[in-house]
């Protein structure tokens, strides 16, 4: 939605935003939820900032709230705290409340997980980050895609034994790719699958020049230096083959 948006006048989403309010003051049943959910998009895509704690209000006024709209009234108090900064981090208080509530409703829900391992990241608080970013039980691939959520927030806080094994995860899923693409090419070559070649280089190329992996590096080494007590430590730690 919002890459068209970007391509309307002021008018036009003016008219767009009352169409649309237009059809959910009218609109039944799953249809006025569905109607209700664009509303409130086009609000927070509009950055109508005076009417954010109302929306919310609008959006967990059934006794029941739906989880999409436990994720929009979460989107908009966080809009809210940032802002209004003299609000004293309230709404982002609510957010978090709202987000643990979906959460303990659905244990599935992993939007909610999400929201609070940023959530709580955003605040330096790397241990119930952790907490959340762990139940996602993250793996393979999902290192190099995922990891990001945590590494800022481990890496301000200082070298730990936790940040040297997110660090760590990536690597390893660096390393274990680069075995099964040299393996992969090996196959290829030997059973003349010649035209599965560019697509296993074009995929290491790729991967060789992860910004999140040569992140992951640095902060590995980081926390060995760190960790050095000795000259020989330390010496090893900087000099180690991946490092270089």
């Amino acid at each position: 939605l919002k890459p068209f948006l970007c391509l309307l006048s002021d008018e036009q989403c003016v008219a767009l935003l009352k169409a649309a309010e237009a059809a959910y003051e009218g609109a039944e049943g799953r249809a006025a939820i569905v109607a209700g959910n664009t509303v409130s998009r086009l609000r927070r895509a509009f950055a109508l900032g005076g009417q954010r704690l109302d929306e919310v209000q609008r959006l967990l006024s059934s006794s029941e709230p739906s989880q999409e709209h436990r994720l929009l009234a979460i989107v908009q108090l966080i809009d809210e705290d940032r802002a209004q900064a003299a609000c004293g981090g309230e709404c982002l208080v609510s957010a978090l409340a709202l987000a643990e509530e979906g959460l303990s409703r659905d244990s599935n829900a992993f939007h909610f997980t999400v929201i609070l391992v940023l959530l709580y990241g955003a605040l330096g608080l790397p241990g119930p980050m952790m907490k959340f970013y762990q139940s996602l039980q993250v793996k393979n691939m999902q290192h190099e895609t995922l990891s990001y959520l945590v590494l800022d927030t481990l890496a301000m806080c200082g070298p730990s034994e936790q940040l040297r094994e997110a660090a760590g995860n990536v690597i390893g899923f660096h390393e274990d790719f680069d075995k099964d693409m040299g393996t992969s090419l090996q196959t290829a070559l030997q059973n003349g699958v010649y035209h599965r070649l560019p697509e296993h280089l074009e995929s290491l190329h790729a991967m060789g020049r992860s910004v999140l992996w040569g992140r992951a590096t640095l902060e590995e080494t980081r926390c060995e230096v760190g960790a050095a007590q000795t000259w020989e430590a330390l010496q090893e730690a900087a000099t180690r083959q991946r490092t270089v």
